[in-house]
């Protein structure tokens, strides 16, 4: 992969710097991330930035005394309304995650939901393509849910039908983006922001703008 064109750096791990704290342990001592990984990128591709995991959370960070607010954060949170002060008052410098979920078209669900299970969404059809594991341990949370949810709070309502569900869904997901996007425009001290995410690798309900099968959402059509 070192001569990707659009590879801009190497990266350890995802949120495993976030498990090693969540358990007390330092970080710094995951000899994969700081001394196997890093070594092996330097000798196969020297050129390339390294960075140990994403958020990366350093020993200065993870030692702070005061609240805990690394510079580098994955902005989920209660995933509520996008404007919410968990979103609002995030001290993040760099948001290397946020998303917003948003329904595929009627088109891709009929791929993969069967027709008697497209309508109403609270089913194990719907759940199992949402990465929701309820059959083998308890999810704090159900996506599905989460999604109506977030329609919720924008609407006031949860539409009654799929049609309308789905162009619900997908307009929450644009104002969410377009709200995320224009705030860190305007601050001068968020330097950057990942979408999450962008293309979607299996047929899922999810926070994807593009699906499984290349469908654009309502958000880039328009």
């Amino acid at each position: 992969m070192r001569n990707h064109p659009s590879l801009i750096l190497w990266c350890g791990d995802n949120e495993c710097d976030y498990a090693y704290i969540s358990e007390n342990l330092r970080p710094s001592d995951n000899v994969l991330t700081r001394k196997v990984l890093p070594s092996v990128c330097k000798q196969l591709d020297p050129y390339r930035p390294y960075v140990p995991s994403s958020p990366y959370l350093s020993d200065k960070v993870v030692g702070q005394s005061e609240r805990f607010s690394p510079p580098e954060m994955h902005l989920w949170g209660p995933r509520d309304y996008c404007k919410s002060r968990f979103y609002t008052e995030s001290k993040a410098s760099f948001i290397s995650e946020i998303g917003y979920h948003g329904c595929p078209r009627l088109e891709s669900l009929k791929k993969f939901i069967p027709e008697g299970y497209l309508w109403p969404w609270n089913n194990e059809y719907w759940r199992a393509h949402a990465v929701d594991h309820w059959k083998t341990r308890k999810r704090e949370y159900n996506r599905i849910e989460l999604m109506a949810n977030q329609v919720k709070e924008l609407f006031g309502f949860i539409p009654e039908n799929l049609n309308d569900f789905i162009l619900a869904s997908q307009i929450t997901q644009a104002e969410a983006l377009k709200f995320f996007v224009e705030r860190a425009r305007l601050s001068n001290k968020i330097w950057g922001i990942i979408w999450w995410n962008v293309i979607d690798c299996w047929p899922q309900i999810s926070d994807a703008i593009v699906d499984y099968y290349f469908k654009k959402s309502l958000l880039i059509i328009t």
